[in-house]
Formats: structure tokens, C-alpha cells, sequence
């Protein structure tokens, strides 16, 4: 199907064999009012439409491109820590330069911890993909279990982005600071923050923001990760970002692939 503005709800990225969702341009709520310091204050943020990768990326995914970059001869991804998994297990220990290179290569970009967390709780702000209340999951999961992606149909996003609230935790583009959503707030006009992106350099040495992945399941929750020694329950997604109206034109030329 096509959203009111004529953008296909669903894309398939060539590049990687992706399949991405909408998330159409609007406002959303960022943060909570009663949490974590560090997602504190709540804020309302507007964002372009963009689309987000509906899982995150697989270990089939990231060495089939490690492949590729390895026969150009070029500079040489580090396999992931969990190498020896399954191929639709998420790619696990990669750091966040690896995986940003990933995204590039795809077109693509990490995204912004905005996206990400709009993807993962809808325009509403719930807690949780599913909305409010206790996961209901068909079998047993434990908080930082990992399993084949999208194996969990209960923790699927509003906009159908699969684990987000499980599985691998992810990098997002911004760099990491406690007080990151004070700085957002004071930038507001009339109440909104527009298409904000995150501190302009590093508050602390390297740390890049991770979401995700939380023993609570609560995908408001953020934390930061070293980007040149990454954990090996750290994982990616991919973003392909949109400009905000798109014309008669792209509309017309707008494919289901790119």
C-alpha cells in the first residue's frame, strides 16, 4: 500500500536485499517525564519521512558485504563476534565505523536516535513497540536473549519494525551525552524540536549512543557504547532518509525498490 502522500509503505533495498517500512513525517514524543535522568525531559520532535530496515541487519547480510569489500581490496571490516551463529541471526560485536561504512555502502545511514526511537514507539510515545502493558510472546524469551531476527511477532513496531524492543542492542548516529535532551528542548519553536540530530561532537570520548535491547523492554531507555570497542550484544539497522514533501514528480518515480 501507499501512505497519503503517495510513499510506499514498504521498500526493498537491491543493495542488501532489505525489506524497509514507512515512517511517515509527523511529530512524535521523545523521551519520558518519569525515568531514566538521561531521557529526561520528554520533548516533541518533528521528522522528515524516512524508512527504517524492518529487522536488524543479519549475519548473512554483513558477510555478504564484508565479502565485497574484502574482494576491493579495500579497508577490511572485522568479522562479527558472533560469526559462527546462524545467517538470520542479527551481526553482533560490530563497531559503530564498520557499521556505519555498512549503511554507506547501501545507500543508507545509521539512524539518528530520533528515528530510532520513533520507529520503535509510534507518534504516541508508548513504552513499548506493542503499545502499553506486558509482552505477550508465543514462547519463552528472556531479557537479552538473542534470536533468528523477526522471530517475535509481539515486539513488532507501530510501523512494522521487528525487535526493537529484543534482541541485539543497536548503534544509532548520535553521539552519546546524558544530557543530550536538555540541549534538544532549549532548541524548541512553539513546543517542537525540528528534525533535531544530536550533540554536534563528542561530550564523552567516543561514546556513540546505543537503543534497544533493554531488560525491561522499555525502548524509551538509552544508553551509550564506545564506538571503537564495541559490546558483543551490539548490533545495527539502517535508515534511508526522505526529503519532507516530495514533489508530483517523485511521487511518480517513487519504486518499491532502489
Amino acid at each position: 500500500g501507499y501512505s497519503p502522500q503517495g510513499l510506499p509503505n514498504r521498500i526493498r533495498c537491491d543493495g542488501d536485499y532489505s525489506e524497509m517500512v514507512l515512517v511517515p513525517a509527523g511529530v512524535s514524543l521523545q523521551g519520558v517525564v518519569v525515568g531514566d535522568a538521561n531521557a529526561q525531559p520528554r520533548f516533541s520532535v518533528y521528522q522528515d519521512a524516512f524508512y527504517i530496515d524492518e529487522h536488524e541487519v543479519t549475519l548473512e547480510q554483513y558477510r555478504r558485504w564484508r565479502s565485497e569489500m574484502i574482494a576491493k581490496k579495500g579497508k577490511i571490516p572485522e568479522p562479527a563476534v558472533n560469526d559462527s551463529q546462524a545467517a538470520n541471526f542479527p551481526a553482533m560485536g560490530v563497531s559503530y565505523t564498520d557499521a556505519l561504512n555498512y549503511s554507506r555502502t547501501m545507500n543508507k545511514q545509521l539512524p539518528r536516535e530520533t528515528q530510532w526511537e520513533k520507529a520503535a514507539r509510534g507518534e504516541q510515545g508508548f513504552p513499548y513497540p506493542w503499545g502499553s502493558g506486558r509482552p505477550l510472546w508465543q514462547v519463552t524469551r528472556q531479557p537479552g536473549q538473542i534470536d533468528p531476527v523477526a522471530s517475535f511477532p509481539g515486539d513488532r513496531s507501530p510501523y512494522g519494525a521487528y525487535d526493537m524492543a529484543g534482541n541485539a542492542r543497536e548503534w544509532c548516529d548520535d553521539w552519546y551525552s546524558k544530557n543530550a535532551y536538555q540541549a534538544a528542548l532549549a532548541l524548541a519553536d512553539a513546543g517542537v524540536v525540528r528534525d533535531w540530530q544530536g550533540p554536534r561532537r563528542a561530550v564523552e570520548p567516543s561514546m556513540r549512543v546505543v537503543r534497544g535491547g533493554q531488560k525491561s523492554w522499555e525502548v524509551w531507555k538509552r544508553t551509550g557504547e564506545n564506538m571503537r570497542t564495541p559490546p558483543a550484544d551490539v548490533g545495527f539497522r539502517c535508515v534511508l532518509n526522505l526529503k519532507s514533501a516530495p514533489t508530483d514528480t517523485e511521487k511518480t518515480n517513487t519504486d518499491s525498490a532502489f
